[in-house]
């Protein structure tokens, strides 16, 4: 699989849901392929898993921000709660950077991750998606241009 990835012109690959017993071997397999090999970071995850995950990870390591949830918007994040696991995750993998996403629904929301976090990028998805199909690319693109500035210059958050 990672050989047809890197045939096809990717970068890499995050499988989110890579046993912590293989990560060793998936980080490996993309190594080979040319590719480089994310990984989420599991909230349930033991130090020693957190820390293989690290090690093995390359590019960065995915920090969920919700607990629970796949993908999408969610109901809220609770930015404390984010911040611990972050710093959890850092120190398990003190080399690799930390990403974080899943119910980031909103720029403002993104900033204050990022300046309460300290993560090394936000990933957005559902809120892109939403916008494509309620006014098109260009409605997209304008709002993929708010979490760029959002990230790039977090704001103060009203709550």
């Amino acid at each position: 699989m990672t050989h047809a990835l890197a045939s096809a012109g990717a970068a890499g690959c995050l499988v989110p849901d890579v046993p912590a017993v293989r990560v060793e071997a998936w980080a490996a397999a993309a190594a080979e392929a040319g590719i480089s090999a994310p990984l989420l970071a599991n909230r349930e995850a033991s130090r020693a898993e957190l820390v293989a995950t690290g090690r093995a990870a390359t590019g960065f390591v995915y920090a969920p921000a919700v607990v629970g949830q796949r993908t999408g918007y969610s109901d809220g994040i609770d930015l404390d709660s984010l911040a611990s696991f972050v710093a959890t995750v850092r120190r398990a993998a003190p080399a690799t950077l930390v990403v974080t996403g899943i119910g980031v629904s909103t720029p403002d929301l993104a900033s204050a991750v990022v300046r309460q976090t300290g993560v090394a990028g936000v990933v957005v998805g559902s809120p892109l998606i939403r916008a494509f199909n309620e006014g098109g690319l260009s409605r997209a693109a304008s709002l993929a241009a708010e979490f760029a500035a959002a990230v790039a210059r977090p704001r103060v958050v009203k709550r």
